[in-house]
């Protein structure tokens, strides 16, 4: 007997936890990125800038985060985690001074 009752609290205990339970965010800034990963702001730039960890995602104005599913891939596998390339990004300039007249 007392472990039916003993059954069925749990089971009443588990369906609380999962109603209050609050869904992942879609988009984590980047005070929550540092804490998730345990990276410094500056590694953290420095393995964006190598193709190492995800890039940020605009929302608009000066307002950036990162998508959930791209994060999870990172923290599923850091080491092996590659950007995929882009082809929207901007041609890379050369280095140098820029120049006035382009000469063909």
């Amino acid at each position: 007997m007392s472990e039916r009752k003993h059954d069925e609290k749990s089971r009443r205990e588990a369906e609380d936890e999962s109603r209050h339970a609050t869904p992942a965010p879609a988009f984590y800034r980047i005070r929550d990125v540092l804490h998730i990963t345990a990276l410094t702001r500056p590694t953290l730039y420095r393995r964006m800038a190598a193709g190492k960890f995800p890039l940020p995602v605009h929302l608009g104005g000066r307002a950036c985060a990162w998508a959930t599913d791209a994060l999870q891939a990172w923290i599923n596998d850091p080491e092996g985690y590659r950007e995929a390339p882009r082809s929207d990004a901007p041609m890379r300039r050369r280095p140098g001074r820029p120049r006035k007249y382009i000469v063909d």
